[in-house]
C-alpha cells in the first residue's frame, strides 16, 4: 500500500474544487493530463487519508459535518444545556402536558422534569420519520429559551410577535 499522498499530483487533485463538490474520474484525468488508472489510484490514496471520498465513477468532497455519538453530543455545551433545562422545567407546572422532541437539549430538559409530578409526556423520538404536521411558528411561542442572545433581526421579530427571549446561563 502506498503512503498517504502529500505532494505532487495528489495535492493538486485534493486541492481542486470541482463544481458541487464532486468530480468524475474522466474529467479529473483529462484536467490533469493523466490516465484514468492514475486518477483512480490517486483518489483511493486520498480517500484513505480522509480527503475526497471515492464514489462510483469519481469522488466527492467530505461534507464537513461530523455525526457525533450521542454521548459526545450530550457533552457539548453541557452547562448551557443544563441552564436552559433548569429554566424550562421551572416554567412547567406540575400536572402539565408536554411534548418533547429528540435531541440532547430536550433530553436535559426531560431530566429536569423528573422532579415534577403528574406530567403527561408525549415523546415523538420513537418515530423514524419527519413530523407529519408543523405544530407552530416562533410567532406562536410565548418564551424562547436559549444559551445566547439571537441576532438582532430575530430578536426584533420576536419582540414584534410578543415572544419573550430568555438567555439562560
Amino acid at each position: 500500500m502506498r503512503n498517504p499522498p502529500t505532494t505532487g499530483d495528489h495535492v493538486a487533485v485534493a486541492s481542486s474544487r470541482p463544481p458541487a463538490g464532486q468530480g468524475k474520474v474522466e474529467d479529473l484525468a483529462a484536467g490533469f493530463g493523466v490516465t484514468l488508472q492514475t486518477i483512480r489510484r490517486d483518489l483511493a490514496d486520498l480517500a484513505s487519508a480522509g480527503q475526497p471520498q471515492r464514489v462510483n465513477g469519481g469522488a466527492v468532497l467530505p461534507s464537513g459535518t461530523v455525526n457525533l455519538a450521542h454521548e459526545d453530543r450530550r457533552a457539548l455545551h453541557r452547562e448551557a444545556k443544563a441552564a436552559m433545562a433548569r429554566a424550562c422545567a421551572a416554567m412547567i407546572p406540575h400536572k402539565a402536558s408536554v411534548a418533547i422532541n429528540i435531541g440532547t437539549s430536550t433530553e436535559a430538559a426531560a431530566r429536569e422534569l423528573l422532579h415534577h409530578s403528574g406530567l403527561l409526556v408525549a415523546d415523538q423520538s420513537k418515530f423514524q420519520r419527519a413530523a407529519p404536521a408543523r405544530i407552530g411558528t416562533l410567532a406562536e411561542v410565548d418564551t424562547l429559551l436559549t444559551d445566547r442572545a439571537p441576532a438582532a433581526p430575530l430578536a426584533e421579530a420576536c419582540a414584534g410577535w410578543g415572544t419573550a427571549i430568555r438567555v439562560c446561563s
